[in-house]
């Protein structure tokens, strides 16, 4: 979700006021920068994580096993 030729994705402009409304006063110029990356990172992320089509009876790649001892 990279901006591309200037154009600002409205799911980044609408968290960083979210963000600016809560911790504006604490944050500075290279503090907002840094947010504003994770945010795009995350929803990067997310769009990646989504495109991954997985039907309902899917397996996970591991099986979960306790330890119980010898």
């Amino acid at each position: 979700m990279a901006e591309q030729q200037g154009e600002k994705n409205p799911a980044v402009e609408q968290l960083m006021a979210v963000v600016e409304a809560e911790f504006g006063e604490r944050l500075d110029e290279a503090g907002r920068e840094k947010v504003r990356t994770g945010i795009e990172r995350n929803l990067s992320n997310t769009a990646a994580l989504a495109a991954y089509v997985l039907a309902n009876g899917d397996e996970p790649g591991t099986v979960f096993r306790a330890y119980r001892g010898e």
